[in-house]
């Protein structure tokens, strides 16, 4: 027999108020009551005082009539005196994060979704970064050609303006000595 499944319907078993294991489906008791670990949900002998798995106590007296009850009950069987104040007050706290924890295990494909898209903007925020340094590099590149070819223009118009002068200035020299012969 699977320790998961009625032996009655193989429904799903869930353990009741009393401490035993009951299908889901179909109501039936599945195992001897106050034998479920309130605290790791372990199946244990009946007659068991203490969890076999992690030592916890199965039972627990009721402080108003000493009913024994199932550890994991909140309420006297017998009376429907609180049989725990304390871990009765502190038991929301603990379901609580047990809901949260149930929560966040529900919530962990559209928290990996979101974070895959806040993710994505970042890779997009980093794309038109890279692409605006891009841009400004060959903005910068296009104004380094352009500054060179006006370096190269000038300096070619230098050299022809001093060709002509020496040209100028031969042709002078050579008139001058020409007329004084």
């Amino acid at each position: 027999m699977e320790k998961d499944r009625c032996p009655a319907c193989r429904g799903a078993l869930a353990p009741d108020a009393l401490g035993g294991l009951r299908c889901e489906a179909c109501g039936a008791a599945a195992s001897e009551p106050m034998t479920v670990c309130p605290r790791c949900r372990h199946v244990n002998d009946p007659g068991a005082a203490a969890c076999d798995r992690c030592s916890a106590e199965l039972s627990a007296p009721c402080p108003g009539c000493n009913c024994i009850n199932w550890a994991g009950a909140e309420r006297c069987a017998d009376c429907g005196r609180e049989l725990d104040n304390l871990g009765h007050a502190f038991r929301p706290i603990g379901r609580s994060v047990e809901i949260r924890r149930e929560e966040l295990i529900r919530r962990v494909p559209g928290l990996k979704e979101q974070e895959e898209r806040k993710s994505e903007r970042r890779l997009d925020m980093l794309r038109e970064a890279d692409r605006r340094r891009m841009q400004r590099e060959t903005e910068r590149a296009a104004e380094a050609k352009a500054r060179e070819q006006r370096i190269v223009r000038n300096v070619g118009m230098a050299v022809a303006v001093f060709l002509v002068i020496v040209v100028l200035a031969a042709v002078i020299s050579l008139s001058m000595s020409a007329i004084s012969e």
